[in-house]
């Protein structure tokens, strides 16, 4: 079945073009702004619209095309920057601590790296090429504990939302039983991609508002 936006949203696609294109504008915008500020807040604002910025050109490219598991990866990350931006744009502190587990982020990748060659590929000379990597146990320091999406869902009052949007969003970006067995044709049911969109486009904005950029 074609694509129909406005039978299950009630907008119609170039509502939505034109409305994904303010937002992007609004980003755009306060981008610029933040970049005269100096404090832990702006920069993790900065960040973050720059990264809903990259999520909504890949909306625009891939909203009608892509499959599904694509779109619905899409979502998931619009929703979960929420959920993000909720948890730790409340102080200086917290923005500050977001931003920090950027470089313990690194330390975990190189770990996940050399542990999982380690069992693939033991004799692998990449190993020995990745001496160089810094981990957490070279360190001696252990990764401080962040929460899980779901804790920073029920620190803001969103479970309902997040158990809701789990229980369709991750049917498609796993190997879950319902992709791997059902046909093409049903996995592209009416309205399951239009809700993904448009569930992406609502987010977007939540993200928009909560990063100041509507109003700044």
């Amino acid at each position: 079945m074609p694509f129909d936006l406005q039978r299950y949203s009630g907008r119609t696609e170039e509502q939505f073009l034109t409305s994904i294109g303010h937002l992007i504008l609004f980003l755009e915008k306060r981008i610029k702004h933040l970049s005269h500020g100096n404090t832990k807040l702006d920069e993790f604002q900065r960040n973050c619209c720059k990264y809903l910025l990259t999520q909504l050109d890949r909306l625009l490219k891939k909203y009608r095309t892509a499959p599904m598991e694509e779109v619905a990866s899409i979502c998931r990350n619009i929703f979960e920057l929420v959920l993000t931006v909720k948890y730790y744009e409340t102080t200086e502190d917290d923005a500050h601590a977001f931003l920090l587990q950027a470089d313990v982020d690194k330390i975990l990748i190189h770990e996940g790296i050399l542990e999982w060659l380690r069992v693939t590929d033991p004799n692998s000379p990449m190993i020995r090429n990745l001496n160089h990597l810094t981990t957490s146990k070279q360190q001696g320091v252990k990764p401080p504990p962040r929460p899980t999406v779901r804790q920073m869902a029920e620190k803001v009052n969103m479970t309902v939302e997040y158990d809701g949007f789990y229980k369709f969003y991750s049917k498609y970006i796993h190997p879950s039983a319902w992709i791997i067995n059902k046909p093409i044709e049903e996995l592209e049911s009416p309205g399951y991609r239009e809700i993904l969109v448009m569930q992406s486009f609502i987010y977007a904005t939540k993200n928009t508002e909560l990063l100041g950029a509507i109003t700044a």
